[in-house]
């Protein structure tokens, strides 16, 4: 008897989490303990008890995170609809630069600013003119990178956080974008839990947890 679409569907999922987790883990030489480093607004390390820090460095994967803070503006946990100017057409519908309704979502918006628009490219285009962490080259993470923020023993387990509460606080089962598109043209998002989900509408409105440095 072959598989009914749903379990297609969730066996996909299966293969893709473990497969981008496993090869990021492998190419990253990723040890089962995160080196996971507190940074200033310049991008320079501080003490592990540091009570204020701007973003995380994981050394074991050599990439670097936003904190999300929701006592800033730019940095808080407002939501974001997915657009890119280079996107595909293929299986979701195309997503455009300003989705109504957009003024609830983010801090700044107004509907004549694009660069105030509240979708992924535009607020890209904001934190990297800030030269957030002493870099401008801030992105949208893939899937396998986002999900190796979590252990590979904790990914996947419902409502609770994957990721290391003490250096990516202020947890509240978000689902966040990624740059990753699978076969359907759909675009893929992580559950903070670390679940790999695929049924998001670009128009929807997410979380974003913006990454630099190498890419996997």
């Amino acid at each position: 008897m072959s598989a009914t679409p749903e379990k297609r569907t969730t066996s996909f999922l299966v293969t893709l989490l473990l497969t981008c987790t496993s090869t990021f883990y492998a190419n990253a030489a990723h040890s089962s303990k995160q080196q996971l480093f507190k940074l200033d607004s310049n991008g320079l390390r501080l003490a592990k008890s540091a009570i204020e820090w701007a973003c995380v460095e994981d050394f074991s994967t050599g990439l670097f995170w936003q904190k999300r803070d929701p006592s800033t503006s730019l940095h808080n946990h407002a939501s974001y609809t997915w657009f890119e100017p280079q996107q595909t057409n293929t299986g979701s519908q195309l997503a455009y630069p300003a989705s109504s309704p957009l003024n609830v979502t983010c801090d700044g918006y107004h509907h004549n600013e694009p660069t105030s628009y509240c979708n992924t490219h535009a607020y890209i285009e904001r934190v990297n003119q800030q030269n957030y962490c002493g870099h401008s080259d801030w992105r949208l993470p893939s899937a396998g990178e986002l999900t190796s923020l979590a252990p590979m023993q904790s990914i996947a387990q419902p409502y609770i956080a994957a990721i290391n509460l003490d250096y990516f606080p202020f947890y509240d089962r978000f689902v966040y974008w990624t740059q990753s598109i699978n076969n359907d043209g759909n675009v893929l998002t992580i559950a903070e839990e670390m679940r790999v989900l695929s049924n998001a509408e670009r128009s929807d409105q997410l979380s974003v947890r913006l990454v630099r440095g190498g890419q996997y």
